[in-house]
């Protein structure tokens, strides 16, 4: 089954300060609005840019908006030191949000956010970075920002239910919209289960990788049986689970183990060489 690959990063303790050229704040609401800053160096280049279908709004230079260029960037002047900008979040349809979709998302009292639709970036800058994030009432936290060419991070912001397990040598933060109910039908099991499994044979990951220790798992329930989906990444897994039906949650297992490999293989640096061995 090939499913979207999305890469998301734990938000672990403050460290690689000489890295930390974005900021996302939140304040506490039950309708999250996170605000983006970018700190720009003494010599930077002439343009911002961002993926087709980003979700990025009101670009500014201190009080100055800055337009979209018709190739939809945004110019710097070379006076800029600091760019601000919004980000337009969607709101779930009642069903419940598709993991596939690599939205952002508007959630009660907290966020789910990728990289690729709220980050902006200095052109020919293909570096990674590193994101401050500041939510109202909690400490702040860091978490990584890919280079040009990985896949996009994923991030859970605000007030998301959630719990920390050790599992395998690895810190893993389990965020979810009902955690009592993902825990009690052991979805959190099922993860921690094929994480213990995986690691035994694959190799670890590549030494001084960024916050290579830690793990998100977010779960969003959705209706339908056929919800039963996932995506996964460098950091983290996104998975959509049966809201209506517990029936699917065995599938899940096999869900968790097949996108768990594609993070640990990524961490390692290990190319399967062929969409038949990667996703078989």
């Amino acid at each position: 089954m090939r499913l979207p690959l999305i890469a998301a990063c734990l938000c672990g303790p403050l460290s690689h300060p000489a890295l930390a050229a974005y900021t996302v704040s939140l304040e506490d609401s039950p309708h999250p609005a996170p605000r983006f800053s970018l700190d720009l160096p003494d010599r930077h280049g002439e343009f911002l840019e961002a993926p087709a279908g980003a979700q990025i709004a009101n670009v500014r230079c201190g009080h100055s908006l800055l337009p979209k260029q018709p190739d939809g960037r945004w110019r710097l002047s070379q006076a800029c030191r600091q760019v601000r900008w919004e980000a337009t979040l969607n709101t779930p349809p009642p069903e419940g949000p598709d993991a596939s979709a690599q939205q952002s998302l508007a959630l009660p009292g907290w966020a789910v956010l990728t990289s690729s639709t709220v980050l902006l970036r200095e052109s020919g800058k293909p570096e990674g970075s590193i994101l401050a994030i500041r939510v109202a009432g909690k400490p702040d936290t860091q978490a990584y920002v890919p280079a040009t060419g990985e896949a996009p991070e994923f991030y859970a912001i605000g007030k998301g239910q959630e719990t920390i397990r050790q599992v395998a040598g690895w810190q893993v933060r389990y965020v979810a919209d009902d955690l009592k109910r993902v825990a009690a039908r052991g979805l959190l099991d099922h993860h921690a289960e094929a994480l213990t499994a995986l690691r035994r044979v694959f190799p670890p990951p590549r030494p001084n990788a960024p916050f290579s220790g830690q793990l998100l798992v977010t779960l969003l329930g959705r209706d339908g049986a056929s919800s039963a989906n996932g995506a996964g990444g460098m950091r983290s897994l996104l998975v959509n689970y049966p809201r209506d039906t517990a029936e699917r949650d065995t599938f899940l297992l096999a869900i968790l183990a097949h996108e768990q490999s594609h993070q640990l293989l990524a961490l390692a640096g290990v190319s399967m060489g062929s969409a038949w061995m990667s996703e078989g």
